[in-house]
């Protein structure tokens, strides 16, 4: 009689249990003894859902230079100046804004932000209520007709006087051929006077006080498909007599269901109390996982402390899906940069703790505003510490000429003179004849011994030279390297 056996398998929304092998996809143990934990293993398996920013650089992190001034914004990757009145990009590497709106400290996220203005005082004093400054990019993929999508977004305030409540408003337009819009008329005003462009929605937001930032976000469902984007104030003048100025950061726009999973970083990465979080729903059930491994107690949107660097992804569990986020990698910035550094010997100059007085290559690693490591290359001199030789080679009879005063004579001559820095530098002049023999008197008789009147250089230290022959009335009788005189009569010449 033969046997029959029989082997059953049990499914769930989060795991599928083999009897005798069963893999628990949440308590960071090798179930089943196949080297494979957690969401490691195909038995836990979810659908992974992408969930980044179709915006391109949504932090302004990313850069293509350094803004130095106002109007900058082609410094941040993969950003537009969509108008002709021009936004500002504001960066810690450089420009960080105007004096008269100052931006609300830490920002959101990283060390870049736009700022932009809505309505401005001309240069009469008079208010032009139709200078609307926006910013733009083409998408990393289209937005799709019909679907539907969020605009999440940080909004910073001066104070209530310069940045008064606005209406955010999201623009956008079926081809990236249309961005910048309005012909570079500074009076265009939004970018809906354009036939191609449409609004996709808009959001009031106030900052109180000011002196803050606030977080918002814009629903919304396009009509046809939208391949770039232009972000800024609405469509209505502001009758607002003051300069008016508004910050944004931390741009994501992406698809409803996609932006449950989208991980978004609590504080600077270099910060100790650094953490991940996703928007929070009371109707999910959560669940962070740190290279694929559950971390006990980690069941709430937001993470509750910091493991380090890594991979972090987070899993949703709502009704009958499971659904699990593309991973984040965690990198702490590490930022290395090289200068160099002149003073006067006697000078103070501190780095970092130490007091440098010697001259030579020093590293030290300094702690950036976000508490990032900033590993600094010095290349210190002391000027005044050390002789500077000075090798100069001049003809007989030449003079060279340092510092006010002027020499002919071979020998070495020391002087001090002033740097650049105003420094004491101490010089030491080598002062060398070029070895060149140069005869008063030839006979130019044809007979093979001195006919012709040319210096001589017996270590080749010349390559070339040009004389000009003068007689005594000061008449120029010959020019070139080797005379020969025959042509004229024996008498006195000047070389």
């Amino acid at each position: 009689m033969s046997k029959i056996r029989f082997t059953f398998l049990f499914c769930t929304l989060i795991q599928c249990v083999l009897i005798g092998q069963i893999e628990i996809c949440d308590n960071g143990i090798d179930d089943d003894n196949d080297n494979l934990i957690d969401i490691n293993d195909d038995d836990c398996s979810c659908t992974i859902t992408t969930s980044t920013s179709l915006i391109p650089n949504p932090s302004f992190e990313e850069l293509d230079c350094c803004p130095n001034d106002r109007s900058e914004l082609y410094c941040a990757t993969g950003w537009i100046q969509a108008s002709a009145p021009t936004t500002d990009f504001l960066h810690d590497c450089g420009f960080s804004g105007l004096d008269q709106y100052p931006a609300p400290r830490p920002f959101p996220n990283g060390d870049g932000i736009l700022g932009f203005r809505d309505g401005r005082i001309s240069s009469s004093d008079s208010l032009d209520a139709y200078w609307k400054e926006y910013a733009g990019a083409c998408l990393n993929s289209p937005l799709q007709a019909d679907s539907a999508y969020r605009f999440q977004f940080d909004i910073g305030f001066v104070d209530q006087l310069h940045s008064p409540p606005i209406d955010v408003t999201l623009f956008g337009t079926s081809s990236c051929d249309y961005l910048p819009f309005g012909g570079g008329n500074v009076a265009f005003g939004c970018p809906t006077r354009d036939p191609n462009w449409m609004k996709l929605g808009n959001v009031r937001v106030s900052g109180g006080a000011g002196n803050r930032w606030v977080k918002e976000f814009i629903d919304f469902v396009p009509d046809v498909d939208i391949l770039a984007f232009a972000l800024g104030p609405s469509c209505d003048t502001i009758p607002n007599p003051d300069g008016i100025y508004y910050f944004m950061d931390n741009l994501i726009l992406t698809d409803l269901e996609s932006f449950d999973l989208l991980i978004q970083e609590v504080l600077h990465p270099c910060n100790d109390n650094f953490s991940l979080a996703v928007p929070a729903n009371s109707d999910f059930e959560y669940q962070w996982y740190f290279e694929g491994i559950a971390l006990q107690g980690e069941v709430f949107p937001e993470m509750m402390q910091n493991y380090g660097e890594g991979l972090y992804q987070v899993r949703i569990v709502s009704g009958t899906s499971c659904r699990i986020s593309s991973p984040y990698d965690y990198v702490i910035p590490l930022f290395n940069t090289a200068d160099t550094v002149a003073i006067c010997q006697g000078d103070p100059f501190t780095f970092g703790e130490i007091e440098l007085t010697n001259s030579g290559s020093y590293i030290h690693t300094f702690k950036t505003q976000n508490n990032c490591d900033s590993i600094v290359s010095l290349e210190f001199e002391v000027i005044g510490e050390h002789f500077d030789t000075l090798g100069i080679t001049i003809a007989p009879g030449a003079s060279f000429d340092l510092g006010g005063n002027s020499y002919k004579e071979e020998g070495e001559y020391s002087l001090s003179l002033k740097s650049s820095l105003g420094c004491d530098s101490l010089i030491l002049l080598n002062l060398i004849h070029y070895k060149v023999f140069i005869p008063n008197a030839f006979s130019p008789n044809d007979d093979g011994v001195n006919d012709l009147f040319l210096p001589f250089n017996a270590v080749d230290e010349v390559s070339s030279y040009s004389m000009e022959i003068f007689d005594r009335w000061g008449n120029l009788v010959y020019q070139g390297d080797a005379w020969s005189g025959s042509d004229l009569p024996p008498s006195i010449f000047v070389y």
